[in-house]
């Protein structure tokens, strides 16, 4: 066998009294076009092991299917390791601590995740991709006892699931984006598109000290339901959304590069440093017909706890972006500053890797076309990788595997400040069109506002030019309960179509939701939870709540 096949992996799974366990597994190697399948976990794991030359085997989501094969290895014998040895029978495994599971290395193989790449369930990857394999269908429910073997239909669904993925990561081996990520993968093109060598003069590595200072300003999209239509129900709205909106941040702003210069106190004009992170203590009430813009958590993700006034003397450290706007949008009665990391800036920095993806994603289709997208997409945030993580370590009790926390590991940071900045220039895109549009705004999302009425709003309207906005649509009847939580009715050709977002909720479970049930407090059934059990993981049908806040 030649090295770096492309080989994938899947695997069927059923509850036998308290235990659940795999009862067919499939491995498809595409170069071959040859599949070759077991009935038992022991049985697939001894053909990894049987490998004799270096390869990847993806799954698709190996937070599920890893359980059972860690659960395996641990069963008979095997042991964690930091260094991995076949005939010593350890094995590694990484696994973050948020439960984000990267890679199993056992023997010759590395079991890595699919769905790190290619963020799509099986039957959207075959639709995207426009592959002449689609997904399958059968019945989770049969009864299957131990030694049971598959019928033919059985064989050809995970048959489809594993040439699915095979085909699709073929895709990204073209392209020559070999790493188990879609960021990592942005961030080794980018590398080669500046060069390696200057990329580190770019980004020089920085200090502790100031990756927590500045890591203190960081924070993700705007996400804010406007409190005064809450839950109502909106007779006539429209959206738009940026095309591109941060790959036209990464092309068209002044980006930070080089080693932060500390300054004391407040910041006063440097052409030769123009942007800066700033620390200070305020006091500060928000303005008449202004959107808030500091989260009260001062945290990344989404809420819509955002300060309407401080309540007394609180300490902000915000990038000189979303410093300005804080001034726009609040009354301050009271400043006291600190000091920042002043930084050089230059636009430009990502135009070379921009054009090339941004070329890909316009002249492609399908597969290509995505790719290309989401190597748009995937960048800024790598550079926000932390400098320090814990990973999970696993370990048996009682037949079910569990985890204990490692300590502290150093990992290999980027360059924080160029994420803090990228996404504060997005808020303030963002903010600068609910403002110049506010008695209209009803809803935004990172990268897209929506308006009561049809009207066209006050925005510079494109279909395809980065950083400006395209039309989504005109909804007949809306209502929006919180951030990353509304509904949306549209009308076409007479056929209406019901738009959903509920965050954490997949579409499968969104089948009951209606205009009369949506609200605060309701519940839908058919969310799966995962449930480590002895032998695996059991998926479980849990309901989810959409929670009063």
């Amino acid at each position: 066998m030649a090295n770096n096949l492309i080989i994938t992996a899947d695997f069927e799974t059923i509850k036998r009294g308290d235990r659940v366990e795999v009862w067919l597994a499939d491995v498809y190697c595409l170069e071959e076009d040859k599949h070759t399948s077991f009935y038992n976990i022991a049985d697939f794991t001894n053909y990894l092991l049987s490998i004799k030359t270096k390869q990847k085997v993806y799954f698709h989501n190996l937070r599920y299917d890893g359980n059972f094969l860690v659960n395996h290895l641990l069963k008979i014998g095997w042991q964690y390791d930091e260094k991995p040895n076949k005939k010593k029978k350890k094995f590694f495994t990484l696994i973050g601590s948020m439960s984000e599971w990267y890679m199993i290395k056992i023997g010759n193989v590395t079991v890595v995740d699919s769905l790190k790449l290619i963020p799509l369930s099986a039957a959207e990857i075959a639709i995207t991709f426009k592959l002449d394999v689609k997904k399958g269908v059968i019945d989770y429910k049969k009864s299957r006892p131990e030694g049971y073997i598959p019928i033919r239909e059985e064989m050809e669904y995970v048959f489809n699931d594993t040439e699915i993925i095979a085909k699709a990561i073929k895709f990204y081996r073209d392209k020559g984006l070999t790493k188990l990520t879609l960021a990592s993968n942005a961030l080794n093109s980018y590398k080669y598109s500046v060069n390696v060598n200057y990329f580190t003069i770019l980004f020089p590595k920085i200090s502790d000290e100031e990756d927590e200072f500045i890591r203190d300003s960081y924070r993700g999209g705007f996400t804010y339901c406007n409190p005064s239509i809450k839950g109502k129900l909106i007779p006539k709205s429209c959206s738009y959304d940026v095309n591109s909106m941060y790959p036209a941040c990464m092309l068209y702003d002044k980006l930070p590069h080089g080693i932060p210069k500390f300054f004391e106190g407040e910041y006063t004009e440097d052409k030769k440093y123009p942007l800066y992170v700033i620390r200070f203590n305020a006091e500060f009430k928000l303005k008449p017909k202004h959107v808030p813009t500091i989260l009260q958590s001062n945290g990344r993700f989404y809420t819509n706890n955002y300060y309407t006034k401080s309540n007394g003397i609180i300490t902000l450290t915000l990038t000189s972006i979303d410093f300005e706007v804080f001034k726009k949008h609040y009354d301050i009665s009271f400043i006291e500053f600190y000091g920042g990391y002043k930084f050089k800036a230059k636009a430009g920095l990502f135009q070379n890797y921009i054009y090339e993806w941004k070329e890909e994603k316009e002249n492609s289709t399908g597969g290509k076309r995505f790719i290309a997208k989401r190597m748009l997409n995937s960048l800024y945030g790598k550079f926000a990788t932390r400098k320090y993580s814990y990973v999970k370590i696993p370990h048996l009790e009682d037949d079910k595997l569990c985890f204990t926390l490692s300590e502290k590991q150093e990992l290999k940071p980027v360059y924080l400040p160029v994420s803090a900045f990228i996404t504060s220039y997005a808020r303030v895109r963002l903010m600068t069109v609910i403002q110049d549009n506010y008695d209209r705004f009803l809803y935004c999302d990172t990268d897209s506002i929506h308006f009561t009425g049809w009207k066209v709003p006050k925005l510079a309207i494109h279909d395809t030019l980065f950083g400006k906005w395209g039309f989504e649509g005109n909804y007949t009847k809306a209502k929006y309960l919180r951030a990353k939580t509304y509904i949306c009715e549209t009308t076409d050709g007479g056929k209406k179509n019901i738009k959903i977002r509920v965050a954490g909720l997949p579409k499968s479970a969104r089948q009951t939701i209606n205009f009369e049930n949506f609200k605060e407090g309701a519940r839908y059934s058919g969310k799966l939870q995962q449930k480590i059990i002895k032998g695996g993981v059991e998926l479980i049908e849990t309901t989810y709540k959409i929670k009063k806040r």
